[in-house]
């Protein structure tokens, strides 16, 4: 039996790095986020096609997203000469589609109709409208944000936030205006 290297992650930041690298698109990165970027920019030359298959685990907790079946045919497309700008824009057709597929199936689940589009993968403009217009149009109260980044900056402001509850919950005092 041959089995295939898996990477886990929970960064979407480090599947948009591998389907980079695969196009030939961004091999190396001298920024965080710059294959990404690459990435976004041959999507909007390409052309729309199929979206590639994705398998949503959503039997064991937290949900897992598999995304072999996706990497192994792009790898197989890119291979066969297939053009990258096309690739790359089926690629974010998919993760738009991902991403809907998940807030709909926690509507029916559980009823949430509010979504937070959050982290820096949506600072990517193609995945954001992408993922942001049909939500919106099945009904999703869509968040986004507008005075803190979506990426590392907004998380470490959450992390503050919980951390100076946290600390107030144990008595210490925290000031709230540091100048």
């Amino acid at each position: 039996m041959i089995t295939r290297p898996v990477v886990r992650t929970s960064s979407c930041g480090r599947l948009f790095d591998a389907v980079a690298a695969i196009c030939g698109i961004g091999v190396e990165s001298s920024y965080e986020g710059e294959p990404a970027m690459l990435l976004e920019a041959a999507a909007q030359e390409g052309k729309t096609g199929a979206p590639y298959p994705i398998h949503l685990d959503m039997e064991v907790l937290p949900w897992k997203v598999d995304t072999r079946a996706m990497l192994w045919k792009i790898s197989n497309e890119i291979e066969s000469g297939t053009d990258p700008h096309n690739v790359a824009r089926c690629f974010h057709d998919s993760v738009a589609l991902m991403i809907d597929s998940v807030c709909r199936e926690l509507r029916e689940r559980n009823g949430v109709d509010k979504v937070c589009l959050s982290s820096g993968v949506f600072q990517n403009f193609t995945v954001l409208a992408q993922a942001n217009n049909p939500l919106e149009r099945s009904g999703f109260q869509v968040f986004l944000h507008s005075q803190v980044p979506p990426n590392d900056g907004g998380i470490l402001l959450g992390q503050a936030v919980i951390g100076a509850a946290y600390l107030e919950r144990q008595g210490a005092h925290v000031s709230r205006n540091p100048r």
